[in-house]
């Protein structure tokens, strides 16, 4: 199982080492295509492997408070919500995203607050294992199904929103199909100041949105 990671990581180094030799001339830009090449690489391969363990775990039949406790999530697994580390382009837009939320939410009673903006890798990938390593029923909480590669967290071009009414937090199954029936109507408009929303995707991510 761990013929396909080791591959993947080879395939990576040999390319950065060609790259570094094109551009031996500079050693800088050749130090960090090298770093660049070598941690995509691992990341490719990362996912390789939490994919062929999920095809060949057997799902969980016990009660999710009896799983063990994932690592605290601190330090680089830590949630971020500064919209600060958000890339320029992107942080441009949260003040029009947050007004068009308004306008189109609080007619219903309900509110929002940021979540998380900027991803470390790390925390994307533990996102991304606990996705595929918790299934019992019952589970919330965040999750990915983005690798840090590919997701838009990590490159600070993606925020996520918290919706609660009165109070309650509106983040189990029923509370975000409410919130999502409410935007779902109103996709052009986010698309209109360059926002693309989680909400219309095949697994609906109904909290994120992203640069478009």
């Amino acid at each position: 199982m761990a013929q396909a990671p080791r591959k993947g990581f080879l395939i990576a180094g040999g390319l950065a080492l060609a790259l570094a030799f094109l551009f031996r001339k500079n050693v800088k830009q050749s130090v960090t295509a090298v770093g660049t090449f070598v941690v995509q690489g691992l990341d490719v391969a990362t996912e390789s492997l939490l994919r062929r363990v999920e095809k060949l775990a057997v799902k969980p039949t016990i009660a999710y408070d009896m799983l063990p406790p994932g690592p605290p999530e601190i330090g680089p697994l830590a949630p971020n919500t500064n919209i600060d580390d958000l890339t320029p382009e992107f942080r441009a837009k949260i003040a029009p995203l947050e007004s068009l939320l308004t306008q189109l939410l609080t007619p219903h009673k309900i509110t929002f607050r940021r979540g998380e903006t900027l991803r470390t890798w790390a925390r994307q990938t533990f996102l991304f294992g606990i996705a595929r390593a918790y299934r019992a029923p019952g589970r919330t909480g965040t999750v990915t199904n983005a690798i840090t590669a590919t997701g838009n967290h990590p490159k600070g071009r993606a925020i996520d929103y918290n919706f609660s009414r009165y109070g309650k937090y509106l983040g189990d199954a029923a509370g975000s199909e409410e919130v999502r029936k409410i935007l779902l109507p109103h996709v052009a408009k986010f698309a209109a100041i360059g926002v693309a929303w989680g909400g219309v995707w095949t697994r609906p991510d109904v909290p994120h949105f992203e640069q478009a």
